[in-house]
């Protein structure tokens, strides 16, 4: 496994334990799957799922 895949692996993770049972209705509200969705927000700035407003 590649560096860029253990990363991409914990940063999603990390998006998991910030959102929690949320997922699914987050997904669901948004017309995603739970996995298309913790993609998505695996891929945003870290900084939004930190609750901060600026990097």
């Amino acid at each position: 496994m590649s560096l860029a895949d253990i990363e991409w692996h914990m940063r999603r993770s990390h998006v998991r334990s910030v959102v929690g049972d949320d997922l699914g209705p987050l997904a669901h509200r948004a017309g995603l799957t739970a996995d298309e969705a913790l993609d998505l927000l695996t891929a945003g700035p870290r900084w939004l799922l930190d609750g901060r407003t600026t990097p």
